[in-house]
């Protein structure tokens, strides 16, 4: 299965960069796939503790990223994952439910993606997530936050502090 964009190598698999709705993505191929087409949708940190990665890859899985981290899981977010989605599975021939992978602040957009669409996820698997822009960008708990990121995330969201 052939993806748009400059091809590459990831650790030995398939990889494809291209733009689509307007974000970086990348979509790594196995070498053998599974039945049914499973793929595992990584949310942030593309290369981080990858091994959940490559072992899904060796297993048959594909493994798919859409840059939206400047957009802290807002609906708008939510809705480029939508087109995404639809893009991978519609044209692409990939299961309709993936497993969403949310390291740290990749917790955001995995939750709210799967609240907006329960029945196109596979699973969720959150190592060290981020639940909530009130902790991070916030910094409204126990974590310090961010003030930058604070500010660009209402803006994306298109709220104020107090809101």
């Amino acid at each position: 299965m052939a993806f748009p964009g400059t091809i590459s190598t990831w650790r030995g698999f398939d990889r494809w960069d291209f733009i689509f709705d307007g974000r970086a993505c990348v979509v790594c191929a196995p070498r053998q796939e599974a039945p049914g087409h499973p793929w595992i949708w990584r949310a942030r940190f593309f290369d981080a503790w990858p091994e959940t990665d490559v072992a899904l890859l060796e297993r048959g899985f594909h493994l798919a990223y859409m840059d939206v981290a400047d957009m802290y899981g807002s609906p708008v977010a939510v809705a480029h994952w939508d087109r995404f989605h639809e893009f991978l599975t519609g044209t692409h021939g990939l299961a309709a439910k993936p497993a969403l992978e949310g390291l740290s602040r990749g917790g955001l957009i995995i939750y709210n993606w799967a609240i907006a669409n329960p029945d196109k996820v596979a699973c969720l698997y959150a190592d060290a997530p981020v639940c909530t822009i009130r902790s991070w960008p916030g910094g409204k708990g126990i974590a310090p936050g961010g003030a930058g990121d604070w500010a660009k995330c209402l803006a994306v969201y298109g709220m104020k502090d107090n809101e």
